[in-house]
């Protein structure tokens, strides 16, 4: 059993979690997301940001407080499939102090919304279904189908038929090592964005594309 979940507690952008077995335990990795989302943010100064497969919230505590910080106007809405995952992300929600940054909607990716975002980020399940045995969060957050990528393709493909990102608007997610050429030629393919940008983490692993 890893530490985190046999304290309830991990650290992730020196923000302190509630963390139980039904929740990912967030990986330094997708702290370069949230770099990477606080640039845009400062750019963009969006009005509303979705934060897709919350979880324990992680991603969204940690805008939230750059948000409040940096006194931007901007509202976030996380989204989660698993009710157990939103109570985890409320419980770190209301420790922060968040509510009124950040609300929590039970969803299926962005099926519950309907108002284009200015930045939509997201930390999808990644992992291809053959490997999730050896890792020990819930496999509801790590399976990403046969080749791992099944998720990132459905999210991709519903922000651009239901316009749900603004013109000027960002999409950033994080993707496994392997994955970039993949999604980079279903968006090419399908003609469904103009800009992509493959973003590389510390060991020099694609891990962050960012999509315009």
């Amino acid at each position: 059993m890893p530490l985190e979940y046999a304290t309830n507690r991990s650290v992730f952008c020196d923000n302190t979690l509630y963390i139980n077995n039904y929740v990912l335990i967030p990986r330094p990795e997708t702290e370069l997301l949230v770099d990477f989302a606080e640039k845009e943010i400062i750019k963009l100064k969006p009005k509303l940001i979705y934060d897709v497969g919350t979880g324990s919230g992680a991603i969204a505590i940690a805008l939230g407080n750059f948000i409040n910080k940096n006194r931007i106007d901007s509202r976030i809405i996380a989204l989660d499939i698993s009710n157990r995952a939103l109570n985890v992300a409320r419980h770190n929600i209301k420790k922060y102090k968040l509510q009124k940054t950040i609300t929590l909607k039970k969803s299926y990716l962005l099926a519950a919304v309907k108002r284009p975002a200015d930045l939509i980020v997201a930390n999808l399940p990644y992992v291809p279904t053959r490997k999730c045995k050896k890792l020990a969060d819930p496999h509801i957050a790590l399976d990403g189908g046969l080749r791992g990528i099944d998720l990132i393709f459905k999210l991709i493909k519903q922000i651009h038929d239901y316009n749900l990102l603004t013109p000027d608007g960002s999409i950033i997610l994080e993707i496994g090592h392997n994955q970039s050429k993949a999604i980079t030629n279903f968006i090419n393919k399908n003609n469904l964005f103009s800009s992509i940008k493959i973003q590389k983490d510390l060991n020099d692993f694609d891990r962050i594309i960012v999509i315009k």
